[in-house]
Formats: C-alpha cells, structure tokens, sequence
C-alpha cells in the first residue's frame, strides 16, 4: 500500500498505521481510544491519558522559583532540575564541558565514543539520541509523530552503553589508544 514497515515485523503497529492513514478499519475487537474533548484518536489509553492532560487548564503543581504550573510532580521536578539547577557538576573527562545533569554527560560522551545505539527500523541511519530517531522517523519516512513516539518509547539501545569514551581506553603506561 505504501510500504509502511514496524520495527518489529509484527502487525500490531501495521494495523494502527492502516487505520490511521489509510482508513480501514481495525480487526475485530480492536479500538481506537477517542479524546472526549477533541474528537483526536489514539491507539493507546496510555497515548490518551497523554493525550488528555494538553487540554487539562489545572496546574497543581508550581515551581516555587518562577511561577511556572505543571500537571505532575515529575514534571515539577524535572522543570527545576533542567531549568533552575545553576551548578554543573557533571565534567566531560575528553573537554572542558560540563552537564547538569549525569544524562546528559552520558549523552555528550557519545559524541567521543562514536557510539549511535538507536537503529532506524526502515533503513541505515543511527542516531545517539531516542529523540533524534523520533525527528528522523517522522520527517525521513513521514511516519505520525504519535506512532514513532511509541516505537521510541519501546526502543533499546542496540549496543552496549557502557563503552568507554576513547580516552578512558588509552593504555596509562603506553600512551596508545586500546581499542577491546
């Protein structure tokens, strides 16, 4: 039809995508969650309650330092910690940059390593980031932003994180790079 593939070779994911853009209809005893509010149709209750919490106006949670409301306390929590945590305690040992975070440190070592851990289910490209891969799905094999969020949220990374960045493998005694 248009040469939609999952990642997983299952049809779980090929029936949504049937139903979603091409209309038709889903197997028998199949549904598809519809938001009260907007009419919007999503494959998941969890997508839905997601979903549900755009249109929610209350804010019980507010940040003490700006005033900013969020609906969860982890969303809170994340909001102090990215936005209003001035001490970047996390060095790279391979430059001088710091993080806030030790995430975010393992995010940039990538950048030495050369490690990509997220293989596109479509085609060759890698990428370092979950949220790279989501951008690439959805603007490279045009697929609903909704359904490479969930293939996303499913994905592992396909090699070991662990790999030290390429000055933690040089041989104290040698000064030569140890690659395994």
């Amino acid at each position: 039809m248009c040469g939609y593939r999952s990642r997983d070779n299952t049809t779980y994911y090929l029936h949504y995508h049937k139903y979603f853009k091409h209309g038709i209809p889903l197997p028998k005893g199949w549904t598809a969650y519809t938001c009260d509010l907007c009419g919007k149709e999503l494959y998941t209750k969890f997508q839905l309650k997601d979903h549900k919490r755009t249109h929610a106006e209350k804010t019980p949670f507010v940040c003490e330092l700006c005033g900013a409301g969020f609906q969860s306390r982890s969303n809170l929590h994340s909001h102090v910690l990215h936005r209003h945590k001035e001490e970047k305690k996390h060095s790279c040992n391979g430059c001088d940059r710091t993080f806030k975070t030790r995430t975010q440190l393992a995010v940039h070592e990538r950048t030495h390593t050369g490690v990509r851990p997220f293989s596109c289910p479509q085609c060759t490209y890698r990428s370092t980031t979950r949220g790279n891969m989501r951008l690439h799905l959805v603007n490279r094999h045009k697929m609903p932003n909704t359904v490479a969020r969930d293939i996303m949220r499913d994905m592992r990374p396909d090699v070991d994180l662990s790999l030290k960045p390429l000055w933690q493998q040089v041989a104290s005694d040698t000064g030569e790079l140890v690659l395994g």
